[in-house]
């Protein structure tokens, strides 16, 4: 499965954790995802401003 990891130059927006349906991306640092809770659906990588966030495959 793929999650969102942070490729780029994240300015700490937390666009990405008020977009995420799961509360998998933060919840306190945007640059952080909990992989656990994480479903690939990807919204944390459509709303980043900054093109921070890409899907790749886990592990």
């Amino acid at each position: 499965m793929k999650i969102p990891v942070v490729v780029g130059d994240c300015n700490g927006c937390c666009y990405c954790i008020m977009a995420c349906p799961v509360g998998a991306a933060g919840p306190i640092n945007p640059k952080k995802v909990i992989a656990e809770k994480c479903t690939g659906c990807g919204k944390c990588v459509n709303v980043c401003p900054k093109a921070a966030r890409e899907m790749r495959e886990q592990g």
